[in-house]
């Protein structure tokens, strides 16, 4: 829901045609549907909303003058691009006048299904953290990890089915052949020929950084609705995903959440 303005300037040469679309929202509301992309689409929107909510992404388009395609990888990678460099600015310039000190023995793991960013229990906060939801002096800090091999290969599954949608059996038989280089066996199912296609499909660039972002989203989310402690004491530290406490045995599909000591310099 919401107002989008449309513009559509493009060109035309021989038989190529080239499009570059602008879509400009404002107020808007998005919800994704059940077992779509792991790109969190709405939540890159609001991030990038300037003052009046108008929220803005340019689409490029091109191919014969009947049949356009979009490049969805280009298209996702610049919308997260421009989320990333807006929340870095704002970060910033909160950055000035906040300090805390993180307290790394205090904190809560949240498990996260590979390639997933939905948390099942909203049960998130142990109750050694919880005592300090209403104390102004603490902070909430979330780190937020991927398992490179594990959450790569549910990314592949989840687009290898979006892509093969339709058409019965054909397009992923078509898929198989395309990436195999030859077609599947009579004995294998679906299952079997989407798994064999993923090991040898090659995500869109920065899916695991855009993962990551969505699970310290989610968690964020949960803190400020189930437990309604206030954004500005909530952050999402600019951690290395791949690289988990040694001290933690943790999947990497994880989320922890540490306590800090917080306090605002005063200029």
């Amino acid at each position: 829901s919401g107002r989008l303005t449309v513009e559509f300037p493009f060109s035309i040469e021989k038989n190529k045609t080239d499009l570059k679309l602008k879509l400009t929202m404002n107020n808007a509301q998005i919800s994704p549907l059940p077992g779509s992309s792991a790109f969190d689409m709405g939540s890159a929107l609001k991030l990038i909303e300037d003052s009046n909510k108008n929220a803005s992404i340019e689409i490029d388009l091109s191919g014969r003058k009947d049949k356009l395609s979009v490049d969805y990888p280009s298209l996702f990678f610049n919308l997260l691009k421009s989320a990333l460099k807006k929340t870095r600015n704002d970060i910033e310039s909160l950055g000035e006048n906040v300090n805390y000190t993180l307290i790394t023995d205090n904190f809560s793991i949240v498990p996260f299904l590979y390639g997933e960013s939905i948390i099942e229990n909203s049960d998130t906060l142990k109750k050694d953290l919880s005592v300090f939801i209403d104390n102004p002096d603490y902070v909430f800090v979330i780190n937020s990890f991927v398992d490179k091999k594990n959450d790569s290969h549910s990314i592949a599954q989840r687009m290898v089915s979006e892509l093969a949608t339709g058409d019965g059996d054909d397009k992923l038989y078509k898929l198989y052949e395309e990436y195999i280089g030859a077609a599947p066996e009579e004995t294998m199912t679906g299952e079997e020929i989407t798994t064999a296609i993923a090991e040898r499909f090659e995500i869109p660039a920065n899916s695991l950084e855009t993962l990551a972002y969505n699970r310290s989203d989610a968690i964020k989310d949960t803190l400020m609705k189930s437990y309604k402690i206030p954004h500005e004491r909530i952050i999402i530290e600019n951690n290395d995903i791949y690289k988990l406490p040694e001290s933690l045995s943790l999947s990497g599909a994880s989320g922890i959440i540490y306590l800090g000591k917080y306090s605002k310099d005063k200029k």
